[in-house]
């Protein structure tokens, strides 16, 4: 089918998860309507969500991917007092975790796998930077909010973009798609930098029913 049957190019970049499903079709196979229903364990993860927890991730590999720390800890100083909410990093983390978690707040280094996994399960909301986390939150079926910088979300946001909303800043530079920025000085990450704490608040009080 392949060979005979052509499939409309993406216009300004698609996400390759859709993409990868045009082919499955063409090919005349069966795309299911939950495409990580293969995958979950969904006895494990049937646990009971109703306690409003938010699972915040300030991490991500790239520089040019994090939202500044000192904005995640206003944030979180903003947050209502009886939402549950818990700062979650890794090892790449540790150095500015004291900033991050200023406040007091529920704070959690992973080292291991299992334990990110197991705190995914007890989520009702995820926020993160552009970083793997955002996309385990929509495989498991957790509404999500990601903080966008230099990629471009029409291409890399998590999978179903109507339940997993993406917030990134107006910056005219952006989505330059490199790994680092060229930019010096007061110019350099405005794509991130000139993200507010308000713009993010909006979206994440959208997201779990906050003004």
């Amino acid at each position: 089918p392949l060979l005979s049957q052509s499939l409309r190019p993406s216009v300004g970049g698609q996400a390759p998860l859709p993409r990868f499903t045009q082919l499955l079709a063409a090919l005349g196979a069966t795309v299911p309507e939950r495409l990580f229903d293969a995958w979950i364990d969904h006895a494990t993860c049937a646990t009971d969500r109703s306690g409003g927890r938010l699972l915040i991730f300030p991490g991500a590999s790239e520089l040019n991917k994090r939202w500044p720390w000192p904005r995640f800890a206003e944030l979180i100083a903003r947050l209502p007092s009886d939402l549950r909410v818990t700062v979650v990093g890794g090892p790449a983390e540790a150095s500015g975790w004291p900033e991050l978690v200023a406040s007091g707040v529920e704070n959690v280094l992973c080292r291991e796998t299992q334990t990110l996994w197991r705190l995914l399960q007890e989520a009702d909301w995820v926020l993160s930077n552009d970083a793997a986390p955002a996309h385990f939150a929509a495989a498991l079926g957790i509404r999500s909010l990601t903080i966008f910088g230099a990629q471009n979300p029409d291409v890399w946001h998590p999978y179903n973009p109507e339940l997993h909303p993406v917030v990134i800043a107006g910056a005219p530079c952006r989505p330059c798609g490199l790994r680092y920025c060229p930019l010096r000085g007061a110019e350099a990450l405005q794509c991130l930098t000139a993200l507010g704490v308000d713009q993010v608040q909006q979206a994440l009080g959208a997201l779990i029913g906050w003004k």
